[in-house]
């Protein structure tokens, strides 16, 4: 289930409730990052419950892969979604906004479906054990 399929806004608080409902498997919640250095570039992921770890970790291995992108790690924090849902999940921040090469990265449909794809091979190495 995508839980924004247009450019609204919806908030933290409904997207989790929307995942709890509809008794997700797991949570994959993708965002664009951003920073005041425009240097500042590549991939990260993040995870927070325990049992977040092995999904994020999954995914994570499978962007971190893709040869376009600088691996920034896979890291604990308490992001609001990840914490407020009782299903595994990871947040991925796959480039940074402010930096001009990941800018243009994202806006390539092949790194779009490259991305995808991580995503979907990671969801298949996690779901497989």
């Amino acid at each position: 289930l995508m839980i924004i399929e247009s450019d609204v806004f919806m908030g933290m608080e409904a997207r989790s409730r929307f995942a709890e409902r509809n008794k997700a498997d797991a949570l994959v919640s993708i965002h664009l990052n951003s920073f005041i250095k425009p240097s500042i570039k590549g991939a990260e992921s993040y995870w927070y419950k325990a049992i977040d770890y092995k999904i994020a970790k999954a995914i994570h291995q499978e962007i971190a892969s893709l040869s376009s992108l600088k691996d920034k790690g896979l890291k604990q924090a308490q992001m609001y979604i990840l914490n407020h849902t009782t299903i595994p999940g990871v947040l991925i921040e796959p480039v940074f906004l402010s930096n001009p090469q990941d800018a243009a990265l994202i806006q390539t449909q092949r790194f779009r479906y490259n991305l995808a794809v991580a995503i979907k091979n990671g969801l298949k190495k996690y779901f497989s054990k």
